[in-house]
């Protein structure tokens, strides 16, 4: 999934388009050339035309980083480099004299169409990062939260497929929003959500749950693994989220964690309700705490054995 915030990526969407039109004239105008309506551009018979032309400038120069992790945009890179290459072919059988070759007219037509494919994944890549994304914190929406969570449930019996999900709740929004007002508790969460992302694997998400909750998700790991991932975000909100109040005054806020297997043997929400009980705990223990979910040992009706892991003094 694509991380940059929505403003990226609502450029990079326009980019693309962009680039994609810019193409199609490109196309457009070879097909007349090689038919005899329109007469030759002596660029695009240069060795790097593929990189030169307008739509080479935006894939190799300005393209958004990211979209350089797709598997789909290294597809369209080799389809318009060979699109250039039977282009070029064509043109010089053109200035020759020389039949054109048939094979080479097909060949052309069908790089066309797939890259008109992968431009068309790339696209639908942006606009669902864009759909996903929570508009007041940047997070990824809890619209996206139970389809996500289904598919790595499902997946969770897999050998080396584990999940892991924790609750997080910064400790002092509240105080802050009746203190400071609400623009500098939203102001705090935002800036608590790019902490995350920041410490975070690019397969990992952080999901708006509701209200000041957050729910990450943690793929292909344990408890042990994950209880470590968390110590590391936890610390990492404490040194570093500092938002700034009424009067320039510098604000201290940590936040608290419950931790949970996402347990393929038992309801998704109940892994849900699992992290969302430890989130309780780690708040009335004192908050700054991290409290993993236990299930080896059963204390109570709704309870089992918690673990208070790393309280601050």
């Amino acid at each position: 999934m694509l991380r940059s915030n929505p403003a990226n990526l609502e450029k990079a969407l326009e980019q693309l388009e962009q680039a994609t039109l810019d193409h199609a004239i490109w196309r457009d105008h070879l097909l007349r050339v090689i038919s005899g309506r329109r007469p030759s551009d002596p660029n695009d018979l240069a060795p790097d035309a593929h990189r030169d032309c307008v739509f080479g400038r935006w894939y190799f120069r300005h393209a958004l980083p990211e979209l350089r992790e797709l598997p789909s945009f290294a597809m369209i890179g080799a389809e318009h480099e060979s699109q250039h290459r039977i282009a070029a072919r064509l043109l010089r059988d053109l200035a020759a004299g020389r039949p054109l070759n048939r094979v080479d007219i097909e060949d052309f037509e069908e790089a066309s169409s797939r890259l008109s494919f992968g431009l068309y994944f790339i696209r639908r890549e942006i606009e669902c990062a864009v759909r996903s994304r929570d508009t007041l914190t940047d997070a990824h929406s809890s619209g996206e939260l139970m389809r996500d969570l289904r598919e790595w449930h499902a997946l969770a019996r897999m050998p080396g497929r584990k999940c892991c999900i924790a609750l997080m709740e910064l400790d002092d929004v509240k105080e802050i929003n009746a203190a400071h007002g609400y623009q500098v508790g939203t102001q705090t969460l935002t800036a608590a959500v790019k902490i995350i992302a920041a410490n975070l694997r690019l397969s990992d998400k952080v999901f708006r749950y509701e209200g000041g909750k957050f729910l990450i998700r943690l793929s292909g790991t344990d408890l042990p693994s994950s209880r470590t991932v968390i110590t590391r975000l936890r610390e990492s909100l404490a040194n570093k989220l500092a938002p700034v109040g009424s009067g320039g005054i510098d604000l201290r806020v940590s936040a608290s964690f419950g931790v949970a297997l996402l347990d393929p043997d038992v309801a998704l929400l109940e892994s849900i309700d699992r992290a969302d009980q430890a989130l309780t705990l780690a708040k009335t223990a004192g908050r700054n705490q991290m409290i993993c979910w236990d299930p080896s040992v059963t204390t109570g009706v709704r309870l089992r054995r918690l673990e208070i892991k790393d309280a601050q003094a």
